[in-house]
C-alpha cells in the first residue's frame, strides 16, 4: 500500500499528494474502493490540518507500541501531548481542538480521537470548580 494519492482539501481549496500507507490509520482512508484512489480524493477538510494528521500518522506508523505496557489509561506520550498543544489555544476556546476532533471522527483515526479525549480527562482532573474549568477552556461567563 505505497500508493501515492492526490487529495483535494475542499475547506481551503489545496491539493495534498501523501502515500496511502501513511494514512494506513485511517479507516476512511482504509475502507475506500480500490477505483477510488486513482482519481483525485475530496475531502472536506483544511490542508493545513490535514497534513498535520498525516504527520501524526507517519509517527505512530513507525512507534505502533507507544501505548503497549502503560497502566495509566490517561497517559500521553510527550510526542502526542506536544501535537495535541499545537491545536490548544485559550485565546479561542480551543476551537482547533474541536476542529481536530471533527476531523479525526471524518477521518475516522480513532487513536487521535482517543488521545483527544485523554487531554481532556487530564484537563479536567486537574481542575477542581466550573470557573477553572472555563478558565482553562477559555471560556468566559
Amino acid at each position: 500500500m505505497t500508493q501515492e494519492v492526490i487529495f483535494w482539501c475542499t475547506e481551503d481549496d489545496v491539493e495534498v499528494t501523501a502515500n496511502l500507507r501513511d494514512l494506513s490509520k485511517s479507516g476512511m482512508i482504509k475502507n475506500m474502493p480500490y477505483t477510488d484512489l486513482k482519481e483525485r480524493i475530496n475531502l472536506e477538510i483544511d490542508s493545513k490540518n490535514f497534513r498535520e494528521l498525516i504527520n501524526y500518522c507517519k509517527y505512530h506508523n513507525k512507534n505502533p507500541k507507544l501505548y503497549e505496557n502503560q497502566s495509566n489509561p490517561t497517559y500521553v506520550d510527550p510526542w502526542d501531548k506536544a501535537f495535541i498543544e499545537k491545536f490548544m489555544d485559550k485565546k479561542t476556546a480551543h476551537k482547533g481542538l474541536l476542529k481536530l476532533y471533527f476531523y479525526a471522527d471524518y477521518l475516522e483515526l480513532d487513536e487521535v480521537l482517543t488521545l483527544i479525549s485523554k487531554t481532556l480527562v487530564n484537563l479536567m482532573e486537574e481542575i477542581s470548580t466550573v470557573d477553572a474549568f472555563r478558565e482553562a477552556m477559555g471560556m468566559g461567563r
